[in-house]
């Protein structure tokens, strides 16, 4: 569960982003389905399947998922995403295998926004945008009015207000 080398959890990082994946796919399955079952053990045979499916009682909500997820995640914040290197396909294009997992901080936010919206809860609300503001400002992103490019803030922050959605859109 925990193997270490030198101190630091080797596989932090992986856990991390199997933990993301699996709440950014309950919160799928819950907001098209609404209930959803809700599993911690493996399924290991077609009965085990079979009992999951047909046990009623076992199943969460959104609501309920988030007020599980939640804790988990927050658990994994700052640990950082998998790196395995740059990815290059055709001639021109690579891509940073950090960009393949679910930002932590992200999900965090929506459970809070799903969260909110359900119970009308102004914390989970102002939870939200803290963490939507966090990430935003930690990677640097400015997403521009096409939704295309992202710049520096350094570059953004010494325009003038009015003037920042013209010149992003360049």
């Amino acid at each position: 569960d925990n193997m270490c080398r030198e101190g630091e959890n080797v596989f932090a990082r992986e856990r991390a982003a199997v933990s993301a994946i699996r709440c950014w796919s309950y919160l799928q399955l819950a907001m098209i389905f609404e209930r959803v079952p809700y599993y911690t053990e493996p399924l290991l045979s077609f009965s085990d399947i079979e009992k999951i499916a047909s046990d009623q009682e076992n199943r969460k909500s959104i609501d309920e998922m988030c007020d599980l997820f939640i804790p988990e995640l927050k658990r994994y914040l700052g640990v950082g995403y998998p790196h395995y290197g740059n990815f290059t396909y055709g001639q021109n294009y690579s891509i940073n295998s950090k960009k393949f997992f679910f930002p932590i901080p992200l999900l965090l936010a929506d459970m809070h926004l799903w969260r909110g919206s359900i119970r009308g809860s102004v914390e989970d609300f102002s939870q939200a945008a803290q963490y939507y503001r966090d990430y935003l400002m930690e990677e640097q992103y400015v997403i521009s009015p096409l939704y295309t490019k992202t710049l520096p803030l350094t570059s953004v922050q010494t325009l003038p207000l009015m003037h920042r959605s013209s010149a992003l859109a360049d």
